[in-house]
């Protein structure tokens, strides 16, 4: 039997975590079957990127601007910047940034959207509109 060179057990890995983390890995973005646990209006929504990126046309921006719209209509958040602070960004276990993640009010991960696939884009504002919603 062959042994798997480190690389290509990293690739793996990173292939694994792709899109969005909820019990099952999912690579389109979308929440996966065990993911049906719901929002809690408790929670926090913890975003860890590349914050400096906050104004780029790309994804990460999108994601973060998205993150930081939902804190404006009253949702828990919390804002890594990878630059600074990347052992705060192992405490949540991130291998690919941006990375979104929503935890009910005791720090249970309940969702998890990595990378910004239009799929994962679209997938995790539904999610941050669903709490803003229940913030009216």
């Amino acid at each position: 039997m062959k042994t798997l060179t480190p690389w290509l057990v990293a690739a793996i890995a990173l292939l694994g975590v792709a899109g969005c983390r909820s019990g099952e890995p999912s690579r389109d973005g979308s929440p996966s079957a065990s993911a049906a646990a719901p929002l809690a209006a408790g929670g926090t929504v913890v975003l860890v990127a590349n914050l400096g990126e906050a104004e780029d046309e790309c994804g990460c921006g999108e994601i973060i601007r998205d993150v930081r719209a939902a804190a404006q209509k009253g949702v828990s958040t919390k804002e890594i910047d990878t630059r600074t602070n990347k052992d705060e960004a192992k405490k949540y276990h991130v291998l690919v940034v941006p990375a979104v993640v929503f935890l009910d009010a005791s720090g249970k991960e309940l969702r998890r959207y990595e990378g910004e696939s239009e799929e994962t884009i679209k997938n995790m504002k539904v999610d941050l509109d669903t709490l803003a919603s229940a913030k009216k």
